[in-house]
C-alpha cells in the first residue's frame, strides 16, 4: 500500500504543471510553540500560487484546495507574511492531519493541478522517500525547491 502511494505521487509529479518538495520541520508541524501551524515554503514556489497581476497588486494571500494522499481534500491558505516575508501554507482545515509531530522529517510534495487546486503527498518512511527522490535523481540536499523534470 505504501509503495502504491509513492507510485501515485511520482505519476502526479510527472503529469502535473509544477511540483515542489521539502522535508517537514518541527516548525512546519507545530512543535515550535507558535499559535498557528503552517508549512514554510521556499520563495521559489511563489509562481506556483500567484500571477504577475497578484504581485503587481500586492495580493499574496490565496485560498486553495489541496487533495492529500490521494484521498483527503482540505481548504488551505497560501500567504506571504508582509512582516517576515515568509511564504506559508496555513490554516488547513481538519481534513489535513499531516501538520503534527509524527510527520517531522517526512517528505512533503506539492503538485499544482490548476490555479486553485493542488495535490499533496507526505512520505514518512525512508523507503518511500528514497524511492521518490531516486526517481527524480534527487538527493535530500536537493529538496526545498521546484522538482525539475528531464
Amino acid at each position: 500500500m505504501e509503495n502504491d502511494l509513492v507510485l501515485v505521487a511520482i505519476d502526479k509529479v510527472m503529469s502535473g504543471k509544477h511540483s515542489y518538495c521539502k522535508f517537514l520541520s518541527a516548525d512546519d508541524c507545530g512543535e515550535n510553540g507558535v499559535y498557528e501551524t503552517g508549512i514554510l515554503l521556499a520563495r521559489c514556489v511563489l509562481d506556483l500560487f500567484f500571477t504577475g497581476e497578484d504581485f503587481h497588486n500586492h495580493i499574496l494571500d490565496k485560498e486553495i484546495q489541496v487533495r492529500c494522499q490521494n484521498e483527503i481534500t482540505a481548504t488551505c491558505r497560501v500567504k506571504r507574511d508582509s512582516k517576515t516575508n515568509e511564504l506559508r501554507l496555513w490554516n488547513c482545515d481538519s481534513g489535513f492531519p499531516y501538520m503534527s509531530p509524527e510527520f517531522i522529517g517526512a517528505l512533503f510534495i506539492l503538485i499544482k493541478l490548476s490555479e486553485s487546486c493542488y495535490e499533496a503527498f507526505v512520505l514518512n518512511t525512508d523507503a518511500e522517500i528514497q524511492e521518490f527522490l531516486g526517481t527524480f535523481g534527487m538527493t535530500p540536499a536537493e529538496t526545498n525547491r521546484i522538482i525539475e523534470l528531464a
